[in-house]
């Protein structure tokens, strides 16, 4: 919120939705705007392989190369998809995973995959670093 209200939106900060509602229908925060709009988000993370590999007790390395981020970022967007819908916003946490919030891996995945991922079916798709300045749309 703080990214969009950077660029002048007034958005309120997010509120999260009760997680054992039965018709959450993939939105885990939504914030208030103007006029009685609602930003209805998705969030999740693109280290996926790490979670997985530390919930499994294992060892695990992260490769920083530009191209495996890049794909990490692919496969988040890609593990939410049947979640996607036309007033869905997609947010990337990398907040602690911040190699993935880097603006060359960012411009690297719009090259790569913006146009995939404004197909997708999300209104857009945030990728959510560390800082303000590290938020950063990847699609549309």
């Amino acid at each position: 919120m703080q990214r969009l209200n950077q660029d002048g939106a007034q958005w309120d900060p997010p509120q999260l939705t009760n997680p054992s509602a039965r018709d959450e229908k993939g939105i885990d925060c939504e914030a208030s705007g103007p006029e009685e709009l609602r930003l209805r988000i998705q969030v999740t993370t693109p280290e996926r392989a790490a979670f997985r590999e530390i919930g499994r007790g294992s060892e695990f390395r992260a490769s920083t190369s530009e191209e495996a981020l890049v794909e990490a970022l692919r496969a988040a967007i890609e593990a939410k998809r049947t979640r996607s819908a036309p007033d869905i916003h997609l947010a990337l946490d990398a907040v602690h995973a911040p190699a993935h919030a880097l603006r060359s891996v960012a411009e690297a995945f719009r090259r790569l995959h913006g146009g995939w991922a404004a197909s997708v079916g999300f209104q857009e798709i945030w990728l959510v670093g560390p800082s303000v300045g590290l938020v950063q749309r990847l699609a549309p």
